[in-house]
């Protein structure tokens, strides 16, 4: 049976944009696909631990294949957050910008999971070669509180590089990778057209795709 991830990284479990925009896209696909399960982890109400120098050269040892009992335990959090975006078929992250970057959450999720040997390996010229199926598929809701797209603060907006550009490193391709930003949420005369706006792209985007 598929599977999609959805991770939420906003603190606010009530209230939250980024997530209002993630349930649409969620109901929508499974509207769409039926016989897929949700599973949720919730990164804002229930963050990971922000990684440590401990977890660093867990990492490393377990590229080397020389980890100890220790730094077994170590990665088993990180082991179960690997397992999860592995297993899925599709990944929607639900993400509001806070200083024109993710939340920490996030970036620990990501910082735990993506590393040498599991996500990519190095070939004999030093490029990067993708270790993971390019058949998963992303979509990213993100609620920002001010308009980017077409404004003089486009430069600006670069959480939607950062957080695309891991995944296509990590071998799944930019067409296959779905970012959906509602800006303009902290406007109150903004705030329901551009979510509003966001769901009738998920709409359209849903309908190209079998």
């Amino acid at each position: 049976m598929p599977t999609l991830l959805r991770l939420d990284t906003s603190p606010r479990s009530k209230g939250s944009h980024s997530r209002d925009v993630g349930d649409h896209l969620e109901q929508q696909w499974l509207k769409k696909f039926p016989d897929y399960t949700v599973v949720r982890r919730d990164l804002g109400v229930n963050p990971p631990p922000i990684p440590k120098d401990d977890l660093i050269k867990a990492h490393f040892a377990a590229a080397k294949g020389e980890l100890t009992e220790d730094q077994h335990e170590t990665l088993e959090f990180a082991e179960e957050l690997t397992q999860e975006y592995i297993d899925s078929d599709v990944l929607l992250v639900t993400v509001p910008m806070y200083n024109f970057g993710p939340p920490a959450s996030y970036k620990s999720w990501m910082d735990s999971i993506v590393r040498k040997e599991v996500f990519f390996g190095q070939d004999d010229h030093g490029e990067i070669v993708p270790l993971l199926s390019p058949e998963k598929r992303i979509f990213i809701t993100a609620a920002y509180g001010i308009p980017f797209t077409g404004s003089p603060l486009a430069h600006l907006d670069t959480m939607k590089t950062n957080m695309t550009a891991v995944f296509e490193i990590c071998g799944i391709p930019a067409d296959r990778i779905h970012y959906i930003s509602a800006e303009g949420t902290s406007f109150l005369e903004l705030k329901q057209a551009c979510k509003d706006a966001a769901k009738k792209e998920i709409d359209e985007l849903l309908a190209t795709i079998n």
